[in-house]
């Protein structure tokens, strides 16, 4: 079930000068992401981004760029979210920076340049401790590859999760995968590979506020849990 609880990461949304209408009219022509999950060497969960993000601005002076936010905790835990790179769809550097505030890490990308027409960001990014022990008695990684408070329409939306050898050995062979809004129970096609160890979903004409959620379950104890989620021994 998609939750608005989930380690979600929060909607992109426009930059732009605040005295300029209407900022949020536009959409994504594509969202790609690809999700590597895997396992470090004190056993506790990485995993590594990378998505392209395909923006369809308007063809006049509106938008500047866009702004990713990042969760930067999940379940109690600091999850170390580090932006490592904002290039565009050609490689070449995109210029941004980051702010925290209210538990988000926010990329803002672009300068006092405007953008038009498409204009894609790809956005890697590093984050841990993203395997949640569930109250069910397994491992699970439970996270919306949409966010659910876009406020723009998504016309072509990928992700593929890949998960390393150690966690692909102790999967459970349970997964869904949710579409809609908050609270939705609708599920989507999870495809798998023949040996389990990825994952892929598409969607399309994604209303704003609609979202993708994966759950994925394993083994209990595949992942070690930081001591912000273990009991209090007191």
């Amino acid at each position: 079930m998609i939750s608005a609880a989930a380690a979600a990461p929060t909607g992109a949304a426009p930059l732009a000068d605040s005295t300029t209408a209407d900022v949020d009219d536009f959409s994504y022509a594509e969202w790609d992401a690809t999700y590597e999950v895997g396992l470090d060497d004190e056993g506790r969960a990485r995993m590594h981004v990378t998505e392209s993000l395909t923006a369809r601005f308007p063809d006049f002076d509106q938008n500047r760029g866009i702004v990713r936010g990042l969760p930067t905790s999940y379940e109690n835990a600091w999850l170390g979210a580090q932006v490592l790179s904002v290039t565009d769809g050609a490689g070449a550097e995109v210029p941004y920076e980051t702010d925290e505030d209210d538990g988000l890490l926010y990329v803002l990308t672009g300068d006092d340049d405007y953008v038009q027409g498409l204009t894609t960001y790809v956005i890697e990014y590093e984050m841990h401790d993203v395997i949640l022990a569930a109250d069910s008695g397994v491992d699970e990684f439970y996270w919306d590859l949409l966010p659910l408070d876009s406020t723009q329409l998504v016309e072509d939306f990928r992700a593929d999760i890949v998960f390393d050898e150690a966690m692909t050995n102790r999967m459970t062979g349970d997964s869904r995968c949710y579409i809609g809004y908050s609270g939705a129970t609708d599920e989507c096609a999870l495809a798998s590979s023949s040996d389990a160890s990825e994952f892929h979903v598409e969607a399309s004409e994604l209303s704003p506020g609609e979202g993708v959620t994966v759950a994925v379950g394993f083994e209990s104890g595949t992942a070690a849990q930081p001591a912000a989620r273990r009991p209090d021994p007191v």
